[in-house]
């Protein structure tokens, strides 16, 4: 099932609600680079990184527990993340226009 970012703000927004896991900007941080430290692991591994086998990855599982924070930091400053990431595309095509 697919969702919009904005419905994936409300489903994480209800997650936390139903379960009292509001938590101070701070903490929802450090949580967020915890997570990013887990696809930065994920990303050596695939690339060998430390060992000279193949280790299994998860990335999908990590990338989706950091969208996850990142989503819960957007609503603790009640920022909707379609009109941000918009705004930021906008911004890009701007500043760095497509090479015709």
């Amino acid at each position: 099932m697919a969702l919009t970012v904005s419905e994936c703000q409300q489903k994480v927004k209800e997650i936390v609600e139903k379960r009292d896991w509001q938590s101070n900007e701070r903490d929802i941080f450090i949580h967020l680079v915890e997570e990013l430290g887990e696809v930065a692991r994920n990303v050596l591994r695939n690339n060998n990184y430390g060992t000279k086998k193949h280790q299994q990855s998860n990335m999908e599982e990590e990338i989706g527990d950091l969208f996850y924070m990142v989503l819960k930091l957007a609503n603790h400053h009640n920022i909707r993340l379609d009109e941000s990431l918009l705004k930021t595309i906008q911004k890009i095509e701007k500043k760095y226009p497509a090479k015709q």
